[in-house]
């Protein structure tokens, strides 16, 4: 009696393992289901001539003579403010 009721225990187990496992698959395969068009809104570019275009900071290096010795430092032009905190010894 004991062994039979364990295994009808371990089959219900198995059987609520596998139907936990495969409810996920059955939800995204509901999620994948198509949008009508009239649904679905999509922004397009204005013809104002306007365009984004991203573009790097502009970085130039400054020099200088400092107790004798040259030093450097980067200067951010796009930016106006220096790269480097400090001057750099060459």
């Amino acid at each position: 009696m004991k062994k039979s009721l364990r295994k009808i225990l371990a089959v219900s187990v198995a059987t609520l393992t596998l139907t936990a496992c495969s409810a996920p698959s059955l939800l995204t395969v509901a999620a994948q289901e198509p949008v009508p068009a009239s649904v679905v809104q999509v922004e397009t570019a204005s013809d104002n001539g306007e365009t984004i275009s991203p573009r790097a900071d502009i970085i130039v290096t400054k020099y200088r003579q400092y107790n004798g010795k040259w030093q450097y430092r980067r200067w951010n032009e796009t930016k106006q403010e220096w790269v480097d905190p400090d001057w750099i010894d060459l």
